[in-house]
């Protein structure tokens, strides 16, 4: 029960659209950040789905990254963030559409935590 997100597949999209969700700025307080989420990718035309970080000086840590079709269910990722101590930095989700319309991708319980 709930809301999640999801990036549409129908027309007018087209293969390679691109959406992406960018956090508010963070900063790091110990080194030791988690951010995790569920994600579902259904459909035999699926893109990506892809987590990165960039940093306030424009680094760009590249965290995980998933293609093709994973089955008819939800699945949980747990990533750790690699900046340094007091490092401020955004984290961008980044859903790629596939080759046709059955490539929606959805995510959802988004959380970071410290530790």
């Amino acid at each position: 029960s709930g809301t999640y997100i999801y990036t549409e597949s129908s027309r007018p999209r087209a293969a390679g659209d691109r959406a992406k969700l960018k956090s508010k700025l963070q900063t790091s307080l110990n080194g030791n950040t988690c951010f995790g989420f569920y994600y579902y990718m259904f459909g035999k035309d699926m893109g990506s789905l892809s987590v990165y970080v960039v940093t306030e000086t424009n680094e760009r840590y590249n965290l995980w990254k998933l293609e093709d079709e994973q089955g008819d269910q939800w699945f949980h990722a747990q990533l750790v963030i690699p900046v340094q101590i007091n490092t401020k930095y955004n984290i961008y989700v980044d859903a790629v559409r596939g080759k046709d319309v059955l490539s929606d991708i959805a995510i959802d319980n988004l959380e970071l935590t410290e530790g």
